[in-house]
């Protein structure tokens, strides 16, 4: 039964770059991509190679992906990843919605920060094809949601194309996944 399961799961990160590498824009929030680590993590964990498996294993086996996806969602709050762009491609974007809900702002590089709000910040870091967005900062005043239903819509807009190199390593990672455990048995 779990085979089945890890089975659907290596899928998901074989769907998820293959729309990348087609160019779609997508705005996932980052607790999805320790999702997909935290699943990997746990399927290889219990893939049982020519060794035995202890009882005290078990505990490192179970306990660890746990602990990995509880420490990373509590880091991840407000933490939003945009695949094939480039932060250059979503600051207008950004601006853009500030000045439709009649925002002041203060544009850094790498940051915007909103004076009116106590100087709360919006980060921005791009590599390998993709913007990641800190809106941990807006999150006490609410105000992340609504920049995040305006800029949803305008993604379509960027016409920009960047090597997706997200999407060849989710590919690469959900065929190993599935190698692993065809080759392999599983423990549980």
């Amino acid at each position: 039964m779990p085979y089945i399961i890890f089975f659907i799961f290596s899928l998901i990160p074989i769907l998820v770059g293959i729309i990348i590498i087609k160019g779609k824009k997508i705005m996932v929030h980052s607790v999805f991509e320790q999702f997909l680590i935290f699943f990997i993590s746990l399927s290889l964990s219990t893939i049982k190679g020519n060794h035995p498996i202890h009882y005290h294993d078990l505990y490192f086996i179970i306990i660890a992906p746990f602990l990995l996806a509880i420490i990373s969602f509590l880091f991840l709050k407000g933490k939003y990843t945009i695949y094939n762009t480039h932060n250059i491609d979503i600051t207008p974007l950004i601006i853009e919605s500030l000045e439709e809900s009649h925002i002041n702002y203060i544009l850094k590089e790498n940051a915007i920060i909103i004076p009116q709000y106590n100087n709360r910040r919006i980060d921005l870091d791009s590599d390998y094809g993709c913007t990641r967005i800190d809106l941990s900062e807006l999150r006490e005043i609410h105000m992340h949601k609504k920049l995040l239903i305006q800029m949803k819509p305008k993604l379509s807009r960027i016409n920009k194309k960047y090597f997706p190199t997200y999407g060849v390593v989710l590919i690469v990672l959900g065929i190993l996944w599935i190698g692993l455990l065809f080759y392999g048995r599983i423990f549980i």
